[in-house]
């Protein structure tokens, strides 16, 4: 059986789009005991905007993922429905969640109970390699406890 993951930050154009395409990758680059769908969104997305460019050579040069064609999804009643599971990077972002949409609350975590997984908009490709470290790392430990790996 699968399970349905939904990353969501602000506005779905560097954190959750770093956390979707990594989760793809390690999907792709482990055994794993159970295939998870991922999808991504942003509670206060514009539709249709694309990944930052920062999140893009990330994911290239690091992950060999092309994800260019990438384009930013507004969270919806429909998104939260479909997922068994929603990932979020801080605690505000939760609690947005959380007020919008509070048959939600149930399925809400934290993508890292370690750290926020802070906006890096404005930062250089540094900030954004180094965010993707940290997603990366929150994502192994959540497909060790949902048995994806």
């Amino acid at each position: 059986m699968n399970v349905n993951l939904l990353f969501v930050c602000r506005g779905n154009t560097c954190r959750s789009v770093l956390a979707h395409y990594i989760a793809e990758v390690l999907v792709r680059s482990h055994p794993v005991k159970q295939k998870p769908l991922i999808r991504s969104a942003g509670v206060e997305a514009w539709p249709g905007m694309t990944a930052s460019s920062h999140t893009l050579q990330v994911l290239a040069k690091d992950y060999d993922y092309d994800a260019s064609s990438h384009r930013a999804s507004k969270l919806t009643p429909e998104h939260i429905k479909w997922a068994d599971v929603i990932y979020t990077m801080t605690t505000a972002r939760r609690d947005q969640i959380t007020t919008q949409f509070p048959q939600a609350v149930a399925k809400l975590k934290l993508l890292s109970a370690k750290i926020p997984i802070e906006d890096p908009i404005g930062g250089d490709e540094t900030v954004y390699r180094e965010l993707a470290k940290d997603i990366e790392q929150a994502l192994k430990v959540r497909y060790l406890e949902l048995g994806i790996f």
